[in-house]
């Protein structure tokens, strides 16, 4: 498509990542990086994800 970014997300306006971590302390009211952001979601994915499963086997589902 003629007009668009060739790049997708903040990363193509900024590759030092200083706008998104200026984000993320905006949102979360302190520091955290980009990294430990991602690990801890993808820890509360793992988690949420064994929570309902333990729930289905209550339920014999």
């Amino acid at each position: 498509m003629p007009r668009t970014r060739e790049g997708w997300g903040v990363d193509s306006w900024d590759p030092t990542h200083n706008y998104y971590k200026a984000c993320l302390k905006w949102h979360l009211s302190f520091e955290m990086s980009p990294e430990d952001v991602h690990k801890l979601g993808l820890q509360e994915v793992e988690r949420i994800t064994e929570s309902m499963h333990n729930v289905r086997d209550l339920l014999y589902v």
